[in-house]
């Protein structure tokens, strides 16, 4: 992506590349639930800001999985409940990094010394956890994080319809009650 806004790239297979993501110049993209292995690079957030979030992805067998962490948002901002290893956590989660080498001393998947930038580190890949859909809507709560929805609250703006409805059947902003500023709310 180059000098683009507003992106979400998610649940990809990104592989085999000299960059696997080039972030260059944007502003307000997200990248999450990816898989993001054998580039020479897996990612280059070049000249990226702080209003790109990248979190619950796997860096898998990257000669190097970043350029440089930059000033981008590595875990989610919100805690997210999940289940590891049978046990029911709720923390903020960042992602998953092969290479990574520090220590899990709670065993709830998070190591306790940053990578990076990335504060959160997932101690296995992303599909050793499983994410909680808290309010029941359709979105889980990692989901949710990426649309910017209350994952409390299955109609985030309150306009009769579902988070996850507004995401993935009519389209429209579900954090915004009147997508298209005609006076009437989307539901």
């Amino acid at each position: 992506m180059q000098l683009s806004s507003n992106n979400i790239i998610h649940s990809n297979t990104i592989q085999k590349n000299e960059e696997g993501i080039i972030l260059w110049h944007t502003n307000k993209s997200i990248v999450y639930n990816c898989i993001i292995q054998n580039n020479s690079y897996g990612i280059w957030p070049e000249f990226s800001n702080i209003n790109n979030k990248i979190f619950f992805n796997n860096f898998i067998n990257n000669t190097h999985h970043i350029y440089a962490f930059g000033s981008i948002m590595w875990t989610t901002t919100h805690n997210i409940k999940y289940t590891y290893q049978g046990n029911i956590y709720t923390n903020q989660l960042g992602n998953y990094w092969d290479n990574y080498t520090g220590i899990d001393n709670n065993n709830d998947g998070i190591g306790e010394t940053p990578y990076g930038n990335d504060a959160k580190p997932l101690t296995q890949p992303t599909w050793n956890y499983k994410i909680y859909d808290t309010d029941k809507d359709g979105l889980n709560d990692v989901q949710e994080e990426a649309y910017g929805t209350d994952p409390a609250n299955n109609d985030t703006d309150d306009d009769g319809l579902l988070d996850e409805d507004e995401v993935n059947v009519y389209n429209t902003d579900p954090t915004n009650s009147d997508t298209d500023g005609d006076g009437m709310p989307d539901g």
